[in-house]
């Protein structure tokens, strides 16, 4: 009897849905992947809301969607976590957060408040702005300030200047707060190493250099001209950084002040932070910008690199398929660009870092990160990776024997976001093609293939009045196995594949996991 081998590809942002108004995956031709699932045991998978550990009406993400695959069960993810601190008062009486504002007002030093400024409760929320402000005016502390990251990918594309008049409307409201900066995400949440994008971001809050403002909401629809007359697009995420120049310099970041970031996720914030919090990492990656010594919080731990207090520790997860598979001796090989390299190493292995330093190398697990495009917008590059990723895949199997293999395809949900439905045709496309050759591959080898994907995005584009949704959907999930003759139940979620995979490599399911998707029949 041959020893099996298992395959998990997950087609980020794949999501399924009948509807085909603004739904590019109707249109694409993706014969490959219909006739995988035509062809072999297939259902539908819940991967938002409740099933992953989210509250009600909230989309799954792709931090979400491979923890609670890795898991193998649903835990409470970040933004419920949060929103549970603040409904029990909890977050109120933390020491991290009082003692910052012992220390400020002591001191005469300000807070600063960073973070996604939308209520989409992916990377942030704007309710977890609203305690800080309740706490400083309970405390007659008037020297804090936002610095207002605007989204357009979580959220419709041009929506920031009604989540910026929320925040207007909650300082008159309290008589506490100001609005410092604005920047969009391409400039404060990169993940890629572009540093010249950090950079613009950074010199704004700390020097005020580059664009201002006198008043927030016109400045933003004067971005979005300046970005349509640019042929860039128009929407939120490209929002050049700018300081309001009303307050002058007492909103700039200075040596001794306070900032706390405040997103949820640390794979958008880690590099950010990092540059925030440390001198050296200032001096190394902006060299030609002022250096400010602050004391740097976070909202939860994102990385060693961040210097400073977290106000609650990240719930990670010990028990885990990598875990599993481990512990009975099997190899494993992760494969995944940059933009999506996190999330098939610490997301999917319960938000811990197995990097010899924080926690012990898994055995036998071998992870391969093939480099992202430095670009602008994946419009003009739907490509990404696919190809050198469905290439590693064959090579490193050519090489060695992994009983399992995780890869990431990230075309899908990265133009996804940008709702360009042309770009996303040529996408699914471009994935079709890896996945025809990896069938392949694993057909010619012996390997169990199993395609899934790990949220919605890229079949809802735009919706029926041709509003443009950059956004994660609700909608189910594909799920196939092929190589492994079986009928699958009717309904499930992301929790329920580790499982799986465990018992096609004859692996008894730990009792902590959730039950498979294999319906034996008696």
């Amino acid at each position: 009897m041959n020893k099996k081998r298992v395959a998990l590809v997950i087609i980020d942002g794949f999501g399924h849905t009948r509807k085909t108004i603004g739904n590019p995956v109707k249109e694409a031709n993706i014969s490959n992947i219909l006739k995988f699932y035509k062809n072999n045991p297939h259902l539908y998978l819940n991967a938002s809301e409740e099933f992953v550990g989210l509250t009600k009406g909230e989309p799954g993400s792709s931090e979400v969607g491979h923890m609670t695959i890795g898991a193998g069960y649903v835990s409470m993810q970040p933004y419920a976590f949060i929103e549970e601190k603040i409904k029990s008062k909890d977050i109120y009486q933390n020491k991290v957060i009082l003692d910052a504002f012992d220390y400020a007002i002591k001191n005469n030093k300000k807070i600063h408040l960073v973070g996604q400024v939308s209520n989409a409760g992916i990377h942030s929320h704007m309710n977890h702005f609203y305690p800080f402000l309740e706490i400083a005016k309970k405390l007659n502390f008037n020297n804090i300030f936002i610095h207002a990251i605007t989204d357009g990918r979580d959220t419709p594309i041009q929506s920031s200047p009604k989540y910026i008049k929320m925040f207007l409307d909650k300082f008159k409201e309290l008589n506490v707060g100001a609005l410092a900066t604005i920047s969009g995400r391409y400039y404060s949440m990169d993940r890629t190493s572009n540093y010249n994008r950090i950079e613009k971001s950074y010199d704004t809050m700390i020097s005020h250099k580059g664009n201002s403002f006198k008043n927030p909401i016109k400045y933003l629809h004067d971005e979005y001209k300046y970005l349509k007359e640019n042929n860039l697009p128009v929407t939120d995420e490209y929002i050049r950084p700018a300081y309001n120049e009303t307050l002058g310099d007492s909103c700039k970041v200075t040596d001794g002040d306070i900032v706390i970031h405040l997103n949820l996720r640390a794979d958008r914030a880690i590099e950010f932070s990092s540059i925030l919090s440390n001198v050296d990492l200032q001096k190394k990656y902006l060299p030609n910008s002022k250096n400010v010594d602050i004391k740097f919080i976070s909202l939860l731990f994102y990385a060693n690199s961040v210097n400073g207090n977290v106000i609650y520790e990240r719930l990670s997860l010990d028990n885990t398929l990598a875990k599993v598979l481990e512990a009975n001796n099997k190899s494993q090989l992760r494969i995944a660009e940059t933009e999506k390299f996190a999330h098939v190493t610490f997301f999917f292995d319960g938000a811990k870092k197995y990097d010899g330093i924080e926690n012990p190398l898994i055995k036998n697990c071998k992870k391969v990160l093939i480099p992202s495009l430095s670009v602008n917008s994946y419009i003009d590059y739907p490509m990404l990776k696919a190809k050198e990723i469905t290439d590693t895949f064959i090579k490193e199997n050519d090489k060695n024997f992994y009983d399992f293999t995780l890869l990431n395809f990230a075309n899908c949900d990265l133009v996804g976001h940008t709702a360009n439905y042309n770009a996303c045709i040529k996408a699914l496309e471009i994935v079709d093609e890896c996945i025809k050759r990896i069938y392949e591959y694993c057909k010619l080898n012996n390997i169990v293939l199993i395609i899934t994907a790990d949220h919605g995005n890229i079949e809802e584009v735009y919706k029926k009045n041709k509003t443009l949704n950059p956004s994660h959907t609700l909608n189910l999930v594909p799920f196939g196995i092929y190589g492994y003759p079986c009928k699958l139940k009717k309904e499930g979620s992301l929790a329920n594949i580790a499982a799986t995979i465990l018992e096609i490599l004859d692996i008894k399911k730990p009792s902590f996991m959730e039950e498979g998707l294999i319906i034996h029949e008696s």
